[in-house]
Formats: structure tokens, C-alpha cells, sequence
């Protein structure tokens, strides 16, 4: 099993290996039992989404335009929270 320390301020991650041949020997493991591997870069995911678009994935798009400033549709809280951690930009 793969042991993850969180107390190393010099880190450069978030997460750190405790051993970093614990995680090529995980790697090794999961790589010879998959039929398939899936790779993904997830290092500009939330920067490339258009915020509002998760208010219309959830309510549609008349329905969340009808209520910009309303908390009740949830997506526009969502659309709100997102935003507000890109400098309260859209983007996307």
C-alpha cells in the first residue's frame, strides 16, 4: 500500500510518497493487472471551463439566466464559488 506524508513544508506537492520505489512498485502492479490505462492531464481543467456553462449543465440555460443572483439553483452557486477562484473570471 502506498504511504502519503503531508507534513513536508519543503514539498513541491501537495502529496509526497513516503518512498518513491513504493510508488513505481504500485505503478508496476496496477500496469500488469489493467487491460487498459488511462492517462490524463487535469493541469488546466478548471481554468478551461466557461463558469456559467455549469449553471446551464445543471438547469439549463433560460432557467439559470432567469436567476443570475439567486442561491437556490445550485449551479449558479457553483458558477459563483468557480469563478471566484480564477481572479472572478469566466474564462473558458
Amino acid at each position: 500500500m502506498l504511504t502519503l506524508t503531508f507534513d513536508d513544508p519543503k514539498a513541491m506537492r501537495a502529496l509526497v510518497p513516503a518512498r518513491l520505489r513504493l510508488v513505481a512498485d504500485e505503478r508496476a502492479h496496477h500496469r500488469a493487472r489493467a487491460r487498459y490505462i488511462v492517462r490524463a492531464d487535469v493541469n488546466r481543467c478548471y481554468p478551461s471551463i466557461y463558469t456559467h456553462s455549469l449553471a446551464w449543465a445543471a438547469h439549463t440555460k433560460p432557467v439559470a439566466k432567469a436567476n443570475p443572483t439567486s442561491k437556490s439553483p445550485y449551479g449558479n452557486e457553483l458558477d459563483r464559488h468557480v469563478r471566484s477562484g480564477q481572479g472572478k473570471q469566466t474564462v473558458g
